[in-house]
């Protein structure tokens, strides 16, 4: 029979294999996602810096910004003299890039933390795994129900991998959102 530690212990040696070979696509969005943003970005026609300083939404004045919001409306204003944006749509779109860069920045936060737990959870299987070596038929008590330590190791495996899901399917949303706001401003600048 299989000890629950072995399959801890096993499952902790896999994912430190999957960790060490695709940390970057765990802890980042994937190559197609940033390329969109990157090609709705040059469809402006605007340096770099200036369509960042554009979608870097941050409150004026805190000591932790990049630019402030008086640079960013010269920003704009600099832009509508010189020609690049005159049109009312290309407006529109700025608006929906800016709004799916706000989705972009979170989804990036949501793959950081995504890639955090995994590492929790590697480090919990090692932990319960050799630990459940020594102690696998303990248990204590609690307001007089008996609990073994296999079952409360077992309950927060699953506890912790539920979380990952959640995070993968609030992912996966975001991404979809992300997609379809991204080819809207695609749209609407290959129209004009």
């Amino acid at each position: 029979m299989i000890e629950i530690s072995s399959i801890f212990l096993g499952s902790g040696f896999g994912l430190l294999i999957a960790l060490l070979a695709w940390g970057n696509q765990i802890r980042l969005p994937r190559e197609e996602i940033r390329n969109l943003e990157e090609k709705c970005k040059n469809k402006f026609k605007l340096k770099k810096k200036d369509i960042e300083g554009i979608l870097d939404k941050k409150e004026p004045y805190t000591k932790y910004q990049n630019i402030s919001y008086r640079e960013r409306i010269k920003i704009l204003i600099h832009a509508v003299d010189e020609g690049k944006i005159k049109e009312p749509e290309q407006i529109e779109a700025l608006k929906t890039l800016n709004k799916n860069h706000e989705i972009c920045k979170k989804m990036k936060k949501l793959y950081n933390i995504r890639f955090n737990l995994s590492v929790v959870l590697l480090i919990l299987f090692f932990i319960f795994g050799i630990l459940l070596i020594y102690f696998n038929d303990y248990f204590f008590v609690f307001q007089n129900i008996e609990f073994y330590f296999r079952n409360a190791a077992v309950f927060v495996i699953v506890g912790f991998c539920l979380i990952i899901i959640y995070n993968i399917i609030e992912i996966f949303l975001l991404e979809a959102t992300f997609v379809d706001g991204m080819y809207v401003v695609l749209n609407i600048l290959d129209e004009k």
